[in-house]
């Protein structure tokens, strides 16, 4: 009987034990439940009163139970992200939600947020991208213009302006009552007036190179002219000194010439004088008048020879 009592305390022992700790389970449990419901509440009070970073994190800490993350608290925490500029885990987390729920009502919001997250960092290709996959899936849907405008917008940044004239004017024909509207008119303006700098520059370019190429055609051309006439003048100037060195060279022979013809005159002269002296001397008083013409005759017939030569 005693071993049976004492089974029997046992067993009273291990029963107590068991329940205790169900007890104590089910508390915990219960604490844990209450905990997450109160995060989840916390959360929501922060998102409606617009305090951003208070709802990140209460919002994260119900993302991260398992057991409490619902589509609307994960969207929440991706509308306060992008609030809150938080733009590194926006993509993280529009990634977890749309392979949670890739049928839910939200999901082109998310999408579209992804989108713009890209944009805001300047990461223009990939909102391109994420832009245009949007738009590819939600044609009619809402945010459907303003994305086509951060298309336009993320063209605009790449200095792609061609392509970002296409969708600012497409949504300023189809899409006139949206809150973008005025804004593209002001960048297509804005690219009118590049579009009109880049041609007025490529004239000037154009005019300019053909200016460049104008001047220096003239130039060369006045070089070489210049060239062409200096060399011309010296061939004048080395024609004329070997003209004046000829004609000086005839000059001195004409003068030599003229100085020994005079000499030999004057020789003559002189001896004829000398003759017609000791011929007077000798014959005068036998001289007759014509002997006298024939002596004056011959001394104008000298006077001409001298004439000519200092003539030449």
């Amino acid at each position: 009987m005693k071993k049976v009592r004492t089974r029997l305390r046992n067993v009273k022992k291990i029963l107590f034990l068991l329940s205790f700790c169900l007890c104590a389970f089910f508390a915990i449990e219960k604490i844990s439940a209450a905990g997450m419901a109160a995060s989840s509440m916390h959360g929501y009070e922060a998102y409606q009163k617009k305090d951003w970073n208070s709802a990140i994190i209460f919002l994260r800490q119900s993302v991260n139970t398992p057991n409490e993350v619902t589509p609307e608290i994960l969207y929440m925490l991706i509308q306060s992200e992008m609030n809150a500029y938080d733009y590194k885990n926006i993509s993280t987390d529009c990634d977890l939600f749309l392979r949670l729920y890739p049928k839910n009502t939200y999901k082109a919001v998310v999408m579209f947020q992804k989108a713009k997250a890209a944009y805001s960092m300047e990461k223009y290709n990939d909102a391109i991208l994420l832009f245009s996959e949007y738009c590819n899936e939600n044609i009619g849907h809402s945010l459907y213009p303003t994305a086509l405008f951060w298309i336009a917008e993320s063209f605009y940044a790449l200095y792609d302006f061609d392509s970002a004239k296409g969708f600012y004017e497409r949504i300023v024909t189809g899409y006139s009552d949206n809150a973008k509207r005025d804004e593209c008119e002001r960048r297509l303006e804005e690219i009118a007036h590049w579009e009109r700098e880049e041609k007025l520059l490529y004239l000037l370019k154009v005019t300019g190179e053909e200016y460049l190429a104008a001047k220096e055609e003239y130039e060369r051309e006045l070089k070489l002219y210049k060239s062409s006439d200096i060399d011309g003048l010296r061939q004048k100037i080395r024609e004329y000194s070997e003209r004046i060195s000829e004609l000086e060279a005839r000059n001195a022979e004409l003068e030599s010439a003229a100085l020994e013809a005079m000499t030999a005159v004057n020789n003559v002269t002189k001896t004829k004088e000398n003759e017609v002296a000791a011929e007077e001397k000798e014959n005068s008083s036998t001289l007759s008048e014509s002997d006298i013409k024939a002596l004056k005759a011959k001394a104008l017939r000298l006077q001409a020879i001298l004439d000519d030569e200092g003539g030449m």
